[in-house]
């Protein structure tokens, strides 16, 4: 074989050899999942916080997905087993799953529990709901914790108790005229569409505690769980609307202690039987 066509053939064989390599190998992506305290049904939930996911999976480099669940009681079983990487999980929910669960970051605005009725509801106070149906969402909620255990103590007022998958259903129940009363709270009805809030009004109002908090499970590693903070940090100069969406427009970061302990003041130093 001339020493021409010798050396082309050499030359197409190291060709296509270097197409196959033409690129380093990329390291696959960290895949986690994120959850959301089911306030809202879940197509509410992912129409509001998917293009805060779109971007952090950007940011950080990370795929992340949703995992939903349909009520607060099926979300905290979730939280108890560690299913869920990341989630937005309300504060009492959060003190009771601390062994699984480290906040990350909330938003600075305190969250206050709330009672509401209809606007020309003949209710006046809490001890007006004898024998009348109080909505409250399942799960461990803070306001709801807060009006059974203490503020309802008196035996003679006995409301007729009705249970909701999230706090959303429970105050258009009474909107519509279907319930008496709901239990909800400051930060789930930022949730209501503008205007709508109007057509209730408050009879009680717990203290004011921090809000629900940014977590990250306790098997996340660490470097992981320190690049989503700073990745949510970094959406207050870049895009402030998509915190707007998730309710965290004054995102902070957030303390188990400092933030959350005083639920073992009001409830105990009870936890779930999660362990670490």
């Amino acid at each position: 074989m001339p020493v021409t066509r010798r050396w082309l053939c050499a030359c197409m064989l190291l060709g296509s050899l270097l197409a196959t390599f033409h690129e380093p190998a990329q390291a696959a992506s960290a895949v986690y999942t994120v959850a959301v305290v089911p306030a809202l049904p879940a197509t509410e939930t992912k129409r509001r916080w998917q293009p805060l996911l779109d971007q952090l999976s950007r940011d950080t480099g990370f795929s992340l997905h949703f995992r939903f669940y349909e009520d607060n009681e099926q979300f905290e079983e979730g939280l108890i087993r560690g299913e869920p990487d990341f989630a937005m999980i309300g504060p009492y929910q959060l003190w009771k799953v601390r062994p699984r669960y480290q906040p990350l970051l909330r938003d600075a605005a305190p969250m206050t529990g709330l009672v509401l009725v209809g606007k020309d509801s003949p209710v006046q106070s809490l001890n007006d709901l004898g024998g009348r149906t109080l909505a409250f969402p399942t799960g461990s909620d803070m306001t709801t914790t807060m009006v059974l255990t203490q503020s309802l103590k008196d035996p003679k007022i006995q409301p007729l108790l009705r249970p909701q998958r999230t706090h959303v259903n429970g105050v258009r129940g009474v909107m519509l005229g279907k319930l008496d009363a709901v239990i909800s709270n400051s930060y789930s009805m930022k949730l209501i569409p503008p205007g709508l809030e109007q057509q209730l009004r408050v009879i009680y109002r717990t203290i004011p505690t921090p809000g629900p908090a940014f977590a990250s499970a306790q098997h996340i590693p660490a470097e992981d769980a320190l690049r989503m903070k700073a990745a949510l940090l970094h959406l207050k100069a870049t895009h402030p609307e998509l915190l707007d969406s998730a309710l965290m427009p004054n995102i902070t970061e957030a303390d188990l202690e400092r933030d959350y302990s005083i639920f073992s003041t009001l409830y105990g130093n009870g936890t779930s039987h999660a362990t670490p």
